[in-house]
């Protein structure tokens, strides 16, 4: 060891515990002292590193490029390239889609609880790292208040990959739902303006109930049947919530789509 341009000897295990060093490092200085130029790094030439194949990369690049994308109002400006996926999609999801397609088996194991025998061939790692790392996607906002089928349409048609001929048969049938569903909001105002009266003070019915049950044989044209009140009673119950339900979905398809 040089101290002061003088040469000294030490013990090499003393030198070793004093500095808290191995025997290794103490190989490395000795090899950086005697030639002046830094060695190169040496890691990770050995060629045996498990890698992916690239065909199971383009296999999942295909897939997510497969989930039709939108652009969101409130981020264009701070970045305008980035794209939204549906909300109700999310990575785990996408995997197990991907599964399906190309691994059932595997989704099946993951399906059934069988989470410890799955030997997939794209882990959810791998799928995670790939959508983070060459994908600029996320995940839009769940919208409250609107239409399944307004949203699916309204998705399509704001993707670029749709062709034309499928953006012009997606605009025909949101002419043909948004008509349906001006409809239906023109019939709520109808029947929300005249109220319904409901009102049975007798003890026995006599009626014929074809109109209600056309399928039932026993329930032929111009055949009676008597019942209880009761039994009336329950049947009026199942007509009146029947028809809220009704009116019910009337108001969801009309507001939800005339909102839009």
């Amino acid at each position: 060891m040089s101290v002061g341009g003088q040469e000294h000897e030490l013990c090499v295990s003393a030198f070793m515990s004093v500095h808290s060093i191995g025997k290794k490092r103490l190989t490395c200085l000795k090899q950086s002292k005697n030639h002046p130029t830094p060695p190169l790094d040496q890691r990770g030439l050995h060629g045996k590193q498990p890698c992916t194949p690239e065909d199971l990369k383009i296999k999942i690049r295909q897939h997510i490029r497969s989930f039709p994308t939108i652009t969101s109002h409130y981020s264009r400006q701070i970045n305008p390239n980035k794209r939204y996926l549906h909300p109700n999609l999310n990575i785990k999801r996408m995997w197990l889609l991907y599964l399906g397609q190309n691994e059932p088996e595997e989704k099946n194991k993951y399906c059934t609880g069988k989470k410890a025998d799955m030997r997939p061939k794209v882990h959810y790692s791998l799928y995670k790292g790939l959508f983070f790392s060459e994908f600029n996607l996320g995940f839009g906002r769940p919208k409250s208040d609107t239409c399944l089928n307004c949203d699916r349409i309204h998705t399509q048609l704001n993707n670029s990959d749709s062709s034309e001929e499928l953006k012009s048969k997606l605009s025909n049938e949101k002419d043909l739902h948004l008509r349906k569903a001006l409809s239906a909001y023109n019939l709520l105002s109808a029947l929300s303006s005249r109220p319904l009266v409901f009102s049975v003070q007798v003890s026995w019915i006599v009626y014929t109930r074809t109109s209600m049950h056309p399928g039932d044989p026993s329930m032929a044209a111009g055949k009676t049947v008597k019942m209880s009140s009761e039994c009336f009673l329950h049947q009026l119950v199942q007509n009146i919530f029947s028809y809220t339900s009704r009116t019910y979905q009337y108001f969801c398809l009309g507001h939800a789509c005339l909102t839009y």
